[in-house]
Formats: structure tokens, sequence, C-alpha cells
């Protein structure tokens, strides 16, 4: 378990879901939360007036697309297209976008 070993003094308090772990310090309840990079950052831009921060991450997974064996086309598309988006910039757009821009949050319900 990640928190334990960064931080092996402190109490965890688990939580059936992300959203049930973000209430928790919203109300009091904990003072930080953990979890993936993506849905901390948001919530942390989303709830910036309550004084909520995003650190960088602790650690690093790589993610993967599982695609079946015999669908070669499939495989071929999602290489050249991540190949592509990262040769011409779009991915790192996209990363400015959704995580660094948070003009799209004011979109959500």
């Amino acid at each position: 378990m990640i928190a334990k070993n960064i931080l092996p003094k402190a109490d965890r308090v688990p939580a059936a879901s992300t959203d049930e772990a973000l209430k928790m310090p919203l109300s009091g309840k904990i003072k930080a939360m953990m979890a993936d990079y993506p849905y901390v950052t948001v919530e942390a831009i989303r709830y910036r007036d309550k004084g909520y921060v995003s650190n960088q991450p602790f650690t690093t997974e790589p993610l993967g697309i599982a695609v079946r064996q015999n669908d070669p086309l499939l495989l071929n598309f999602l290489e050249n297209l991540l190949g592509t988006m990262r040769g011409n910039g779009l991915l790192n757009a996209a990363t400015e976008r959704w995580f660094k821009d948070a003009d799209w949050m004011t979109d959500l319900p």
C-alpha cells in the first residue's frame, strides 16, 4: 500500500469510492486524501475555494489499452493515433486543456 509506505505514521481511513473520500476532507473528518492524480487534480480545481490543492504524484503507473490479440487493425490504429497525437502536440494540448486549465469545469452541473 502506497500510503502506508509513504506515510507510515498517518491514520488511514478507507472509503468505498473516491466521491465518498472527497466528502471526508470537505466535512473536516480527515485532513487529506490520496487518489488517482487526474481525479485529485480535477477536484482540487473544483474546490480550490475550500483550500484544496493537488500535489505531484507519489508514484507513476504506466497505463495501457487492452485489445483482442486477433485484432491487429485496432492495435495498429491505436498505435498510430497515439504516435500522431504525441508527434503533433495534441496529446500535450489535451493534458493542458483537462489538467491545467479549469475553464471547462464551468460546463459541469
